[in-house]
C-alpha cells in the first residue's frame, strides 16, 4: 500500500520520502532524500501513450455526451474540453511516469 501512496504523491521508489520531480514533469537525477540514482529510469513514450489513451477517451466521450444531451455552442465546447484536456493530460502523465519509474525500480532491484 505504501508503494501506491508513493506513486500518487510522486515519491522516490527507494525510500518513499523524497520527491522525484524537480519541476512539473522533469524527473530529478537523484532523490533528494536518499540519493537514489533516478537518471537510469527511462519511461520513454509509455507515459505519453497511457495519458493519450485515457484522457483522449474521456474527453471524446464527454464531448459526445454533452453535445447530444445539451447541444451547447462550439465556443462552450472549447471552454470545457480544452482545459480538461490540458489538466487531465498533465495529471495522468505525471502519475503514469511515476508508476513506470516505480515499476522499473522494482524489476531492476528484484534480482
Amino acid at each position: 500500500m505504501s508503494n501506491f501512496i508513493s506513486i500518487l504523491k510522486g515519491y522516490c521508489p527507494a525510500c518513499h520520502k523524497g520527491k522525484i520531480y524537480n519541476s512539473l514533469l522533469c524527473v530529478s537525477d537523484t532523490c533528494p532524500s536518499c540519493g537514489e540514482d533516478l537518471s537510469r529510469s527511462d519511461v520513454g513514450d509509455g507515459a505519453a501513450y497511457i495519458a493519450i489513451c485515457i484522457v483522449g477517451t474521456l474527453v471524446v466521450l464527454g464531448a459526445i455526451w454533452v453535445e447530444f444531451t445539451y447541444s451547447p455552442p462550439l465556443w462552450l465546447h472549447v471552454c470545457l474540453w480544452l482545459p480538461a484536456t490540458i489538466i487531465g493530460t498533465i495529471v495522468i502523465l505525471k502519475l503514469a511516469k511515476t508508476w513506470l519509474i516505480h515499476t522499473q525500480y522494482l524489476y531492476r532491484n528484484k534480482n
